[in-house]
């Protein structure tokens, strides 16, 4: 128990095999002192693996649940490596010429064995990737068996970074802690693997604005079956965010009141969606039972992708005079599955031309 102050210009980072536990919430804070960490991709405690190298051809085997791939030459790769595989965006969902949305469609996975040029898989594949779109394999290095729990984490300073970023991790976690202010965001959870986040509070922020202002966590760059359960977001620009990629992750059991944005200036305010699937290709993710003010799939330049199921989540408030609220869909969005909802409180009283509305 106590407080300590962290202070620095640069993430303290958490190796595999390490946590950061305190005795509980309520009497171990960590004060994050990280006044001039302006770096949207870094963030205050790190859990960050190293490079992705040896990109290599995908020949065949790329497709929705398969186990097995064959590529060009798999002398880099062994059992036990973790592997992305990728394609080129497809310009018949994705209409995105930003160079950080590049290869947007794509997912993580485990070696289990190899024979010859053939790698066998943990799981099946998510997807069935277009062999025209020069769909790729590269080897990714991740940080393993890391965590923090069990402590409250208070950002004083307002640089542009996380709280605690989590990049290319395997089977790391956040558990029960809370964190209380931020300036981009709380959580980012970037290209990591089998990783969770539950029962924790997030809340507050110094900005709510737009360009990542006061997120509670965002999933994105492939991230794959990954699990966020039973925590409570309160008072954020968006408290659950997916974009770039994400796949296989289950949202559940979240609550999350009063998200907010901040338009033109300060002072100025208008709702939010709690979850947010923001466009460039997030698929075959599940959102359960989670008890919030609305949501929106496909909040952003593109469509979202494949087999993102809404079920049994509570929707609850109604959003600016009634144009925002119950589960919106965008145009450009497909394949999504709805089921068993309960949308309350809710009217449409404008127009919604280019979204389906439930």
């Amino acid at each position: 128990p106590g407080t300590y102050k962290i202070k620095g210009t640069s993430p303290l980072k958490i190796p595999s095999n390490t946590v950061i536990r305190g005795e509980c919430p309520n009497s171990t804070t960590l004060k994050l002192d990280f006044n001039g960490l302006n770096n949207k991709n870094k963030g205050c405690l790190e859990i960050r693996g190293g490079n992705k190298n040896n990109k290599k051809r995908v020949y065949s085997g790329a497709h929705l649940n398969s186990r097995q791939i064959s590529i060009k030459d798999s002398g880099p790769y062994n059992v036990n490596d973790f592997i992305e595989i990728t394609q080129e965006n497809d310009s018949k969902f994705l209409d995105w010429s930003q160079a950080w949305g590049d290869r947007q469609v794509g997912e993580i996975a485990k070696i289990v064995g190899k024979s010859g040029n053939i790698l066998f898989l943990d799981r099946g594949l998510h997807y069935s990737y277009n062999p025209h779109k020069k769909v790729e394999v590269k080897k990714i290095s991740m940080t393993q068996n890391a965590g923090i729990e069990n402590l409250k984490v208070y950002r004083v300073d307002k640089s542009e970074s996380w709280n605690i970023f989590i990049v290319q991790a395997y089977n790391s976690w956040i558990r029960n802690i809370e964190s209380k202010k931020t300036f981009i965001g709380h959580i980012g959870m970037r290209s990591s693997y089998h990783c969770e986040m539950r029962e924790s509070y997030i809340h507050d922020s110094y900005s709510f604005g737009s360009n990542k202002r006061g997120y509670g966590i965002q999933i994105d760059n492939q991230s794959t079956s990954n699990l966020i359960e039973d925590n409570v977001f309160y008072k954020l620009r968006h408290a659950m965010l997916l974009q770039v990629g994400p796949n296989g992750n289950v949202l559940g059991f979240n609550y999350s009141r009063k998200n907010i944005g901040q338009y033109p200036a300060a002072g100025s305010y208008n709702k939010k969606s709690n979850i947010s699937l923001h466009g460039d290709y997030p698929f075959m993710n599940l959102f359960e039972s989670n008890d919030i003010q609305f949501i929106y799939s496909g909040d952003h330049k593109t469509g979202s992708g494949i087999g993102n199921t809404f079920f049994r989540n509570r929707t609850n408030e109604k959003i600016n005079g009634g144009w925002r609220g119950g589960i919106l869909v965008k145009k450009g969005s497909h394949y999504h599955n709805i089921v068993a909802n309960e949308v309350t409180n809710w009217t449409a009283t404008a127009s919604l031309s280019n979204k389906i509305i439930i």
